[in-house]
């Protein structure tokens, strides 16, 4: 037998091998990326699993935030009786802050135009409250202040809350893919 004929002879067997040794390399690569599409699946779900009720929550504590400095609520929570004015207001301002404050971290979980519509809430909130009660006489009671404000709020229909609480909503509801509108 000559060189060639061998040489022939051994590319009948080895290109064959090779062929199928290729062709199970390239199996076992797309079945490991099939394994870690499938992990990173597993991951994700698990974390989201974990994402959702804090977001939810995150959304409840914003709405139960813009419930709480509704200037009816605020008037109602907040006693103005044998307050002046300024210590009325102040005493609101403050209860708006803080309860911002104490609520600051859930900006972490709520889309972001939603979160500035919370912020814009309670800025208008306070502005609001300020203006109201510069107007007003030095002699003027807290008291005097709650009753301006509810209907300074309802002739001006001043509702600073209300952007925000369908912003959350709408969220929530494309959240769980209920639809803007419902």
């Amino acid at each position: 037998m000559k060189t060639s004929e061998i040489i022939l002879e051994l590319l009948k067997y080895i290109v064959p091998a090779g062929l199928v040794l290729g062709a199970v390399a390239f199996l076992v690569r797309e079945q490991s990326k099939k394994e870690e599409t499938r992990m990173r699946f597993k991951v994700f779900q698990g974390a989201l699993s974990q994402i959702v009720p804090l977001r939810l929550q995150a959304y409840e504590r914003a709405l139960l935030f813009l419930e709480r400095i509704s200037l009816e609520n605020m008037v109602l929570r907040v006693d103005g009786r044998g307050k002046t004015v300024k210590a009325f207001q102040m005493e609101m301002t403050s209860e708006v802050r803080a309860e911002f404050e104490h609520n600051l971290t859930q900006q972490l979980y709520i889309d972001s135009e939603s979160w500035d519509a919370v912020v814009r809430a309670k800025e208008q909130t306070i502005g609001f409250i300020n203006q109201v009660a510069s107007g007003m006489s030095k002699d003027a009671t807290g008291s005097d202040l709650g009753k301006l404000l509810m209907r300074e709020m309802v002739r001006t229909e001043m509702v600073p809350a209300r952007e925000a609480i369908m912003l959350l909503k709408r969220d929530v509801h494309k959240m769980f893919r209920f639809g803007a509108n419902d």
